[in-house]
C-alpha cells in the first residue's frame, strides 16, 4: 500500500469521527433545546386550573428532559400527612395515596432525602404491590423531595426507569441507571415543578378568594334587592288604603321577585277567607278578587290549619284544584307560607311553578332563600293587613260615633240660616216694594250659599278623606296663588293681607290640600277680626321643613279653648259654622306628616305655625 493510499484511508476515517462528533452533538443540542422549551412551558403552567391537568402535564413531559419511562409527581396533603398522586392503570386513571415512610416516595418525603435506586426491586423500601396493580416493571429509580421558599415539604416527584441511550454511536449499556448528570438534572426539574405548584397555588387561592368575593357581592346584591323590594312594600302598603290595594301590590312585587307563574293570596277577614289571585299570561299579569272560601284548596287549608309553610316540586303532593283548572295552569311546583299575626294564623302566601332558566326545565323548585323571603314578605302582609282592618273597623266605630255628634252640630249650625232665612222669606210675603223683595231675596240665597258651603265641609270630613297627591310644587308660583286666594276672602273686610317667602325653591307637597289649610286658617282669623286688623302670612325653610306661620290680630283664644281647639265641632264662639275648620286642618297637616303650634294671647291675637317636611 502506497503511503498516499494510506493518509487517504487516515483522512477518511478522521472525517468519518468528525462528522460523527457532529453528529453526536447535533443531537445533544437538539435534546438540550427540547428540554429547555419543556421547562419554560412548566413554569408558565401555574393558572391551569385543576391541580390533577398539572400533574398530568408534568407526568407526561418529565419523562422526556429525564430520558426515561415513567413520572409519578406526589402532592403533600398537610391535612392527612400523606402523598397523594394519580396513576395510570390501562385507560383510567387512579389516585393512590402513601403515607409518610411509605414506599420510595413516602420515604424521600419523610427523611427529605434524594433516592438513585439501581434495581428497585433489591432496595427493601420499594413497595412491589403498585406495580402488580399497575402491571408495570420499575427497574431504576431516581426521587427527589420538593420544598417551598419556607423549606416547608410540597412533595415529591419521582422518575422510573432509565432509557438507554438513543444514539446509534453512543455506548449501551445492558441496564441503563440514573447518573450524577441525571440527579442534577431532576433537581432543576424538582426546583422548576416547585416555582410552578407554589405559583399554582397561589393562582388557585386568588381564584378562590375571587369566587368568595363574587359569591359575596352576588349576596350582597341579593340582599340590596331584598331591602329595595321590603322598602317598596313597605311604600305600596302605606300608601294604600283597601285590603285589595295592599294585596294586590304584594302579589305583583313577590311575582317579580321570586319569578313565579301564580300568586294566590288568602285573607281572614272577620271568619271567612277571601282570595285574591294573580296569573301571569302571556308576560301579563291578570288580579282577580274571589269573595269566597277556599275549602277546596287542600294545600292551602292545610298551610292555614298548620300554621306551618309547605313547599314541594313533587306533583304528586298537589292536588288538582278548580284553580288550576280555571286558570290552565299544569301545577308541578307549590309554596304556601301562612301570614302570621300575634301567633295568629291570618292568611296565606301560596306561589305556583317557579320559572327557571334551564332550556330543559320549564319549572324549577322554590329554593330555601325563596321561602325564607315569601315567609318576611308574609310577616309584613299580616301586619299591615291586621292593621289596616283594625283601623277600618275603629274608623267606621268612629264615624258612627262621630255621626251623631255631627248631626247634632249640624242640626245647630243649620238652624242658624234656615231661621234668618225664613224670617227674610216672611218679610218678603208682606213686603209689596219690588226693591225691598230683591234685597230679602239676596238675603235669603246669601244664607243658602252658607248652607251649601257647610255641607260640602261636613260631607268632606265626614267621608274621611284621605287621598294626598304629591307633587312638586314651586314656591314661586304657589306663593301668589295664596295671596289671590287670601284677598277674595278679606275683601269686605278692612283688613291688611301680607303674604310673603324667604323660600323660592321646589317642595313635594299635594298643594290643593296646602290650600285649604291655609284658607280655613284665614277663614276662622277674618271671623276673629270682626273689627279689622291685620292679618300675615310667612313662609321659611328650616333644613328640610317648608315653616309656614299665619298670623293675625283678633281677640285671641283662652288657655283653656286653645286645648281643644282641634277637636271636631269645636267652636271660639262664633255665630256661625260647622265646628270643623280647624279639625280638617289638623288632619290634613297629620297626612303631610307635619305638625302644626298654637299661640294665641287674649286681645293681641293668634298665629299658628306650621312644620311640613317638605322641602324637595
Amino acid at each position: 500500500m502506497s503511503h498516499t493510499h494510506h493518509t487517504n484511508l487516515v483522512d477518511s476515517q478522521n472525517q468519518t469521527d468528525l462528522q460523527r462528533k457532529v453528529d453526536s452533538l447535533t443531537r445533544e443540542v437538539n435534546r438540550l433545546t427540547d428540554q429547555l422549551a419543556v421547562f419554560i412551558e412548566i413554569s408558565t403552567l401555574g393558572r391551569r386550573s385543576r391541580e390533577e391537568d398539572l400533574f398530568s402535564y408534568l407526568m407526561l413531559q418529565i419523562p422526556k428532559i429525564m430520558h426515561a419511562v415513567r413520572c409519578t409527581v406526589y402532592s403533600y396533603d398537610e391535612s392527612t400527612e400523606q402523598l397523594w398522586s394519580l396513576i395510570q392503570v390501562g385507560d383510567m386513571t387512579r389516585e393512590i395515596r402513601l403515607n409518610l415512610g411509605e414506599g420510595i416516595a413516602g420515604w424521600v418525603a419523610q427523611k427529605r432525602r434524594s433516592l438513585n435506586i439501581k434495581n428497585a426491586y433489591q432496595d427493601h423500601r420499594f413497595n412491589q404491590d403498585i406495580d402488580q396493580n399497575t402491571g408495570f416493571l420499575t427497574k431504576s429509580v431516581l426521587c427527589r423531595p420538593m420544598y417551598d421558599k419556607n423549606n416547608c415539604l410540597i412533595g415529591v416527584v419521582q422518575v422510573l426507569n432509565k432509557l438507554a441511550p438513543i444514539s446509534p454511536y453512543d455506548q449501551p449499556t445492558a441496564q441503563p441507571y440514573f447518573t450524577e448528570k441525571d440527579e442534577m438534572l431532576l433537581t432543576a426539574v424538582s426546583n422548576t415543578v416547585t416555582v410552578m405548584l407554589v405559583n399554582h397555588k397561589l393562582y388557585m387561592e386568588a381564584v378562590s378568594r375571587a369566587e368568595e368575593l363574587r359569591q359575596a357581592q352576588a349576596k350582597l346584591k341579593q340582599r340590596y334587592q331584598e331591602l329595595d323590594f321590603l322598602h317598596l312594600l313597605q311604600r305600596r302598603i302605606h300608601q294604600a288604603n283597601a285590603v285589595k290595594d295592599i294585596v294586590e301590590g304584594v302579589a305583583n312585587s313577590v311575582i317579580n321577585l321570586v319569578e313565579s307563574e301564580a300568586c294566590v293570596i288568602t285573607i281572614e277577614n272577620e271568619g271567612s277567607f277571601t282570595s285574591y289571585e294573580l296569573v301571569r299570561k302571556n308576560e301579563t299579569l291578570l288580579f282577580t278578587h274571589t269573595p269566597k272560601s277556599l275549602h277546596y284548596d287542600g294545600l292551602t287549608q292545610r298551610v292555614l290549619n298548620s300554621g306551618r309553610s309547605f313547599r314541594t316540586d313533587n306533583m304528586e303532593d298537589i292536588p288538582f284544584t278548580p284553580f288550576y283548572e280555571r286558570t290552565k295552569i299544569s301545577p308541578e311546583s307549590v309554596l304556601v307560607v301562612p301570614m302570621l299575626a300575634d301567633s295568629r294564623v291570618v292568611g296565606a302566601i301560596k306561589l305556583v311553578n317557579k320559572s327557571t332558566e334551564s332550556k330543559f326545565l320549564r319549572v324549577g323548585a322554590f329554593l330555601t332563600s325563596e321561602l325564607k323571603l315569601v315567609q318576611l314578605v308574609a310577616a309584613q302582609l299580616a301586619i299591615a293587613v291586621t292593621q289596616t282592618n283594625a283601623r277600618l273597623r275603629k274608623e267606621r266605630s268612629e264615624r258612627l260615633s262621630t255621626m251623631g255628634r255631627m248631626l247634632s252640630g249640624i242640626a245647630h249650625d243649620l238652624k242658624t240660616p234656615l231661621t234668618i232665612a225664613n224670617g227674610y222669606v216672611q218679610l218678603m210675603q208682606r213686603s209689596q216694594d219690588r226693591g225691598k223683595r230683591d234685597k230679602y231675596a239676596a238675603k235669603v240665597k246669601q244664607q243658602f250659599s252658607d248652607l251649601l258651603k257647610m255641607t260640602a265641609e261636613v260631607l268632606a270630613y265626614a267621608r274621611g278623606e284621605t287621598t294626598i297627591f304629591f307633587r312638586n310644587v314651586h314656591m314661586h308660583i304657589f306663593v301668589p296663588e295664596i295671596r289671590e286666594l287670601l284677598s277674595q276672602e278679606f275683601s269686605k273686610q278692612n283688613t291688611e293681607l301680607t303674604v310673603l317667602t324667604t323660600y323660592r325653591g321646589d317642595v313635594r307637597m299635594d298643594d290643593g290640600k296646602v290650600k285649604r289649610i291655609l284658607f280655613n286658617l284665614a277663614r276662622n282669623a277674618r271671623e276673629a277680626m270682626t273689627e279689622g286688623g291685620s292679618y300675615t302670612v310667612l313662609f321659611n325653610q328650616e333644613e328640610k321643613d317648608l315653616v309656614i306661620s299665619c298670623a293675625d290680630t283678633g281677640h285671641g283664644i283662652s288657655k283653656d279653648v286653645q286645648e281643644k281647639v282641634f277637636q271636631a265641632f269645636m267652636t271660639t264662639g262664633k255665630k256661625s259654622g260647622t265646628g270643623l275648620g280647624l279639625a280638617i286642618v289638623k288632619k290634613l297637616v297629620d297626612e303631610h306628616n307635619g305638625q302644626i303650634e298654637l299661640f294665641s294671647e287674649v286681645g293681641v291675637g293668634t298665629t299658628f305655625t306650621l312644620r311640613l317636611p317638605v322641602i324637595v
